[in-house]
């Protein structure tokens, strides 16, 4: 017995210096109020339409009913059994939704579900975006001032993320990854056959792979076409 409580007692010396370090590392840099700037600063202004933006064209891509409602950014969508996506963690299968992802909208009127990042449905889709297959790769067609061919890869940084371009002959286009990043242009229909079932497809998405960053793995890659007007 003496033994055995000299080893208790051991056990819970130690677990106590490991909670005491812990506790230290926590509190190391805490909180202070005029940290408050800069933490809002990193938080985009338009971080809510982003959401609905993203949120409402991927829910309608994974096979959701998607539903414009009366009031400000209000939508109804409903996880049904024609979805896409098996699963979404605290999201059930037959779910539907009513909600906003107008801040204002959602403060007002309690009874709706408001679309932010925290929210089951919006994390869920994210999550289904960035490690899911559906979401990592895609065909881009736009409208231009030349007609153009390539590949766009996005690449992580930490909490940031980079684009990185290049055109048909595997030549780095800074200018192109710019534009298709800004997010100022729509996106014109395309029949995805007829540009994948072509005999040289492969060999050419091979062939512009070449210029990208080797040492680096993309988080997303997009084949494009830039369509002179």
């Amino acid at each position: 017995p003496a033994d055995f409580e000299k080893v208790l007692r051991e056990a819970q010396e130690a677990h106590d210096r490991v909670q005491r370090a812990a506790f230290h590392e926590l509190h190391r840099d805490p909180y202070r109020p005029e940290m408050a700037a800069e933490i809002l600063a990193r938080v985009p202004p338009d971080l809510d339409a982003l959401n609905e933006s993203v949120v409402v064209r991927a829910a309608s891509r994974f096979g959701f009913e998607v539903e414009a409602q009366s009031g400000e950014r209000t939508w109804l969508i409903g996880y049904g059994y024609e979805a896409l996506v098996d699963h979404f963690f605290g999201v059930p299968l037959g779910t539907t939704l009513l909600g906003t992802f107008s801040r204002e909208r959602a403060v007002d009127e309690e009874t709706l579900d408001f679309f932010s990042s925290g929210h089951p449905l919006v994390e869920g889709i994210l999550a289904e975006l960035e490690e899911g297959p559906r979401g990592r790769v895609t065909l881009l067609q736009i409208p231009g001032d030349e007609e153009t061919f390539g590949l766009l890869a996005i690449y992580r940084e930490a909490s940031d993320w980079r684009a990185v371009a290049v055109d048909a002959k595997g030549q780095p286009r800074p200018d192109l990854a710019t534009l298709l990043t800004a997010g100022e242009f729509e996106t014109e229909p395309i029949e995805a056959k007829k540009w994948t079932s072509q005999a040289s497809w492969k060999k050419a998405i091979r062939r512009m792979a070449e210029g990208l960053p080797k040492e680096e793995r993309p988080q997303a890659v997009a084949a494009f076409r830039v369509r002179r007007r």
